[in-house]
């Protein structure tokens, strides 16, 4: 990405003091972008990155590199979303990312007494090697190739993100099969236009949900923020804030179904998910879903300050911890 090369061999100690690993939090990512950060530290050239090792086009950049060594090295195929959420993430606020566009939107600052919390659900996931994380992606760059014959506009798996839930329901749905063999699939439509994507020829590829799964998560991305913004910073929360977190609450629920529905959903986040939902936002909860690869990882929760002693209460019970 850069043409860097050190003068030199060196070593980096790199500790993740406060990032548990393989839980679906950017722990890989973390220690990706604190190297990359040491090296641009270590020469005065640094990276060849823009003069301001703060600006978007240097910190977009660093997230390339970073990501490259998560996909070439690591050999697992994950998309740019972790690396920039470790450079651009601040807390208290949540950060829209246009991974499709590589743009990085305003940062949404949530009410002082709105959080969201991670709930460790000690079930390490793997997105590496034949991982359910590199099936789901397969299956969705099948489905982008057999979108193309009704919408040309789809070059890859980043193009999903244009499409408009009626365009899908109403041109693209009806040409997707439920699931493809991977070798039907070549016979029919050649190989896909993913680079990181691994069709292997006996598995069986849920195209119509992995598809249905992207294009409505970006949907749901995009109400849960206009929702967001919308909020109003008083000192209680209104009947209005009550509602629209309630809405984000259950896009989450409904996301976190979807996971399933593609092979990334897991019994016991299922589980949590479940015992949260029981309490609901009457109790200051208002929704929760698996976070990053899925299978397993981090339940990302959608709350009240308020309701922290009763998530910690409910965590010690399940021998597991919550991180702010």
């Amino acid at each position: 990405e850069t043409g860097w090369r050190p003068s030199k061999s060196f070593a980096i100690d790199v500790t993740l003091a406060t990032v548990p690993p393989a839980q679906g939090v950017s722990s890989s990512a973390s220690l990706e972008i604190a190297t990359l950060k040491a090296l641009e530290d270590y020469t005065l050239q640094g990276l060849g990155l823009p003069s301001s090792p703060s600006s978007s086009a240097g910190n977009l950049l660093m997230a390339k590199v970073a990501q490259r060594a998560e996909n070439e090295v690591v050999g697992a195929p994950c998309g740019i979303m972790d690396q920039i959420a470790c450079l651009h993430g601040r807390r208290g606020a949540l950060l829209p990312i246009d991974c499709g566009r590589l743009q990085v939107l305003e940062p949404i600052q949530l009410p002082h007494d709105v959080v969201v919390v991670g709930w460790l659900s000690q079930v390490q996931h793997q997105i590496s090697g034949l991982s359910p994380y590199l099936r789901a992606r397969t299956a969705t760059a099948m489905a982008a190739k057999i979108a193309q014959r009704v919408v040309p506009a789809i070059q890859s798996i980043r193009s999903i993100g244009s499409i408009d839930p009626f365009v899908f329901r109403k041109l693209i749905e009806p040409v997707l099969p439920l699931s493809i063999r991977g070798d039907d699939f070549r016979s029919e439509y050649g190989e896909v236009e993913d680079e990181h994507s691994r069709i292997l020829s006996e598995e069986e590829y849920p195209v119509c949900a992995a598809m249905t799964f992207a294009v409505e998560a970006n949907f749901s991305a995009k109400l849960a923020s206009s929702l967001l913004r919308g909020l109003d910073s008083g000192e209680s929360p209104s009947s209005s804030t009550s509602s629209a977190l309630s809405q984000v609450g259950e896009l989450m629920l409904l996301q976190h179904l979807a996971y399933s529905k593609i092979g990334l959903g897991d019994a016991r986040t299922d589980e949590v998910v479940d015992l949260l939902r029981e309490y609901g936002p009457d109790q200051g909860i208002y929704g929760a879903r698996v976070s990053g690869g899925g299978s397993g990882g981090t339940i990302a929760i959608l709350c009240m300050k308020a309701a922290l002693p009763l998530l910690y209460q409910l965590a010690k019970a399940h021998n597991t911890e919550l991180i702010l």
